[in-house]
């Protein structure tokens, strides 16, 4: 009787052990999903209107950089290189590298291209209430005019 007992209490421990494996998987499953946030970004048409975009990047706490990281590695590649953005009294300092294409500079970009570059970074950022303007800053930290 006592063995009978024991195979009994041994299944049920080992049934136990299956569950809570499962379980375990499933709150991997969960945390999976919090790796990744949606962010809204813009992005200029053909038409020259400004559009949101919704997009999943890498869960952070710095969304301003998320967006500037996704924008630079999509929409605005063309136009170098990101390098990172500062916030300061509502004020968010985006550097950039001047990487262009073909030896180009900021300066020789087309008013199109200007617009394009600023209105997609300007309205992606002023969504956050942390940013009221924008400034795009050089490698040497000077603002780039175009």
């Amino acid at each position: 009787m006592k063995t009978w007992y024991l195979t009994i209490l041994l299944i049920m421990i080992a049934l136990l052990l299956v569950v809570m494996s499962y379980q375990k998987k499933d709150n991997n499953k969960i945390e999976d999903a919090q790796v990744v946030m949606n962010i809204i970004i813009y992005k200029t048409t053909r038409e020259g209107e400004s559009e949101p975009l919704t997009v999943q990047v890498p869960k952070t706490e710095g969304v301003a950089n998320a967006s500037l990281k996704y924008l630079f590695e999509n929409n605005l590649s063309v136009y170098g290189d990101y390098v990172g953005v500062n916030i300061i009294n509502g004020i968010a300092y985006v550097t950039l590298a001047g990487n262009l294409p073909g030896e180009r500079t900021f300066s020789s970009l087309s008013s199109t291209e200007i617009f394009d570059l600023n209105t997609t970074i300007y309205n992606t950022l002023i969504q956050y209430p942390t940013i009221n303007e924008v400034i795009l800053l050089d490698l040497r930290g000077q603002e780039i005019s175009f």
